[in-house]
């Protein structure tokens, strides 16, 4: 089964973000800081992470880029879930995101976006 570490620090987002991928079948965790993602993802190496950028603690900037610093974490997708513009989201995957969504999103294109990641 496909586990997806869901980041951010707004927690209805985040229940809405978890009721809609365990619809889907995938297994979820939270984290609500920068700080408990980097944690949470050294654990329990999960296979894809939506990751909000404005966070308390540790930026999810500096999460993507600390993760993608280290070898072990090369496997894992991420998927940046943000209200920036969409020229800052689209300079991520250059950063090291393997995509991104622009908040607010449709339950749908949440499913499509991470569905095309387990394919990758």
């Amino acid at each position: 089964m496909t586990k997806v570490l869901i980041v951010d620090d707004d927690e209805n987002v985040c229940k809405s973000i978890e009721r809609v991928l365990r619809r889907a079948g995938y297994v979820t965790e939270v984290a609500n800081s920068g700080l408990e993602a980097v944690l949470s993802a050294s654990q329990n190496l999960p296979d894809i992470i939506t990751l909000d950028l404005a966070m308390p603690q540790i930026h999810g900037y500096k999460v993507l880029t600390t993760l993608r610093e280290q070898e072990k974490y090369a496997d894992i997708k991420i998927l940046v879930i943000s209200g920036v513009r969409d020229s800052i989201l689209k300079g991520l995957l250059e950063q090291g995101a393997n995509d991104v969504l622009a908040k607010p999103f449709e339950n749908h294109e949440l499913i499509d976006k991470i569905e095309r990641l387990t394919q990758s």
